[in-house]
């Protein structure tokens, strides 16, 4: 039976699924797709986890793919404004009106299998990317990996990005076990690549693969590199192949990890060109030179200069006080800052500390967040000036009047505070 739903319609619906939470299981995504003729089967994958820089590794991949000039999907969560966000189709976000249509068309199979927010969105971008004849599609994982409702398909290739603790309630409390739910998508007979993790992770990886016949690549005894320059918006570096030799590529984003997550990149398009595909060397310059990813270490406003970077647990938060104090070791650093309840807010606090001369605490509006009154008691607990904890509104529009011009503000800490603070700054900043 088909809903004929307008936009606003579908997005109510949707919004309607957030309250059943987290399903972690695949038995349901099965199912619905099976109904739904299995639309997952009729698209090429790329699948990608990690706890932190998949969505960046998934945004590179299909820069390069379009510059190489394939039909690329892109698969990333959470949204920062948008839901539509989350399914591209070349540069492009899903229309309105197809994502009205592909809601009212599974309405249905979502409810009579009590499918999740994530399962729904996961449910539709199948849908689009099989009508949509897409060539490949960078996915995403949304938590974890071996439970995932993304967990579904054959890729061509399996990426893990990075192993540290996050959600930890849901992927357990040990490296090793973050780890082993994360090598869930490892598929067999195919090849997997894995990123700067540790040694003894490592080994964990590769045991799992190889119970499914998979090989394993490692980025960090393949490829190794060398920043040559680094000013804000572009980074250029120089990758050594092992057995390839060297060149020298300019990445339109700033910081040490996201030249990691490129290599990363590089080395799958190196895979992926063993098996026909078409990932040349200038199809990889001009995807990292135009590559599109807000929010990560973004640069909204150059004087004063404000930065927007969605890092949202400890190794991310220690990423960014590295690129901030070296590209702003001149400048006052603030620091707009909202975390969720599950994060490990003290240490966070004690990091950004370092190099902060202000926080300003806020709130954003999701029912996750952790609470003002809780915030605050951990940043009495350090030795830092702070405001009032507020609105991410209130807290942006609090901070802009005393930036001086020598100044750096960046807003962090969840995909929800920089989405609000990108929502606010419009019209507020020069």
């Amino acid at each position: 039976m088909f809903f004929d739903m307008t936009y606003e319609q579908a997005i109510a619906f949707l919004n309607s699924r957030i309250s059943i939470g987290w399903k972690l299981g695949l038995d349901s995504m099965r199912q619905m797709l099976t109904e739904l003729g299995n639309p997952q089967h009729k698209c090429r994958f790329v699948h990608i986890a990690g706890t932190n820089g998949k969505g960046s590794v998934a945004a590179l991949l299909h820069a390069i793919f379009q510059a190489a000039g394939y039909t690329s999907g892109l698969y990333t969560s959470p949204h920062l404004v948008d839901v539509r966000e989350r399914i591209r189709l070349n540069e492009a976000k899903i229309p309105q009106q197809a994502f009205a249509d592909l809601t009212g068309s599974v309405r249905p199979i979502i409810v009579k299998y009590n499918a999740t927010y994530f399962e729904t969105v996961t449910v539709l971008a199948f849908l689009y990317f099989a009508e949509s004849k897409t060539d490949i599609v960078c996915l995403e994982v949304g938590l974890g990996g071996r439970l995932d409702a993304t967990n579904v398909v054959d890729p061509e290739l399996s990426i893990i990005t990075s192993i540290s603790f996050d959600h930890t309630e849901h992927l357990g409390k040990t490296l090793p076990d973050i780890a082993r739910e994360k090598a869930g998508i490892i598929k067999r007979d195919r090849a997997c690549l894995i990123g700067d993790v540790p040694r003894n992770i490592f080994k964990i990886i590769k045991d799992i693969a190889r119970t499914h016949d998979a090989t394993v690549y490692d980025v960090n005894a393949l490829y190794h590199y060398t920043i040559l320059n680094e000013r804000l918006g572009r980074t250029t570096f120089k990758l050594h192949r092992a057995e390839a030799g060297s060149s020298q590529y300019t990445l339109n984003m700033n910081g040490e990890v996201q030249v990691g997550n490129a290599c990363l990149a590089i080395a799958a398009c190196d895979l992926l060109s063993r098996e026909g595909w078409i990932c040349n060397d200038q199809a990889i310059a001009a995807g990292l030179l135009n590559v599109n990813w807000p929010g990560r270490f973004q640069v909204v406003q150059r004087t004063p200069l404000i930065i927007f970077d969605v890092a949202h647990n400890v190794a991310a938060i220690n990423q960014l006080v590295r690129t901030m104090a070296r590209l702003c070791a001149n400048s006052d650093i603030i620091f707009v800052i909202g975390l969720l309840k599950d994060k490990d807010g003290d240490r966070i606090i004690q990091r950004l500390a370092q190099v902060a001369s202000m926080i300003q605490p806020v709130v954003p509006a999701i029912d996750r967040a952790l609470p003002a009154q809780e915030l605050q008691a951990i940043l009495m607990h350090h030795d830092i000036k702070f405001f009032p904890a507020c609105s991410v509104s209130e807290g942006i529009q609090n901070v802009l009047p005393i930036l001086k011009r020598n100044a750096a503000l960046c807003v962090t800490g969840s995909h929800y505070v920089v989405g609000e603070a990108m929502e606010t700054i419009k019209g507020l900043t020069k």
